[in-house]
């Protein structure tokens, strides 16, 4: 048996943004976990999270990459080392999680935490009204701090 400890994840690809060397846990003003990464033993990624709607209702709990609920207007798919979760009707991805290598990972997907929206593509990260875009982060001593304004890195 695995001790699943947190992964050092090497380089996370949130939207266009790189983090590389920071600790695997993305949180909501460094206190609500939104994502977090664990080793699975054999150098594979484990994802969790709780993916909630605008009015903070959980629509998804993903936990070491299996499914644990999902709303009924949710598509759950495991495809090309990830998961896809995204609405059957609009198509609006709410989490996509791919692991591109033993190390790197990529997350895009429209995330709410207590009625802030924060959503990840391949061409940028909002969170609220603030765009960021191809900001580079490297030796991150604390995981990825998202907030009202934006992110910051410890």
């Amino acid at each position: 048996m695995y001790d699943r400890q947190p992964a050092k994840v090497y380089k996370v690809i949130f939207g266009s943004n790189v983090f590389e060397n920071c600790p695997s846990i993305v949180t909501w003003e460094d206190k609500d976990i939104i994502l977090r990464f664990r080793d699975g033993g054999d150098m594979k990624l484990l994802v969790e999270c709780t993916v909630k709607d605008k009015d903070n209702n959980t629509i998804a709990k993903i936990a070491n990459n299996k499914l644990q609920f999902a709303a009924e207007f949710l598509d759950f798919r495991v495809v090309d080392n990830g998961i896809i979760l995204k609405d059957k009707k609009s198509d609006i991805i709410y989490l996509e999680f791919r692991q591109l290598g033993e190390r790197e990972v990529k997350i895009n997907g429209l995330f709410y935490v207590k009625g802030n929206r924060i959503e990840a593509t391949d061409g940028y990260l909002y969170v609220n009204t603030n765009k960021l875009i191809g900001n580079r982060f490297i030796n991150c001593r604390t995981g990825i701090g998202l907030g009202p304004s934006g992110f910051s890195i410890g």
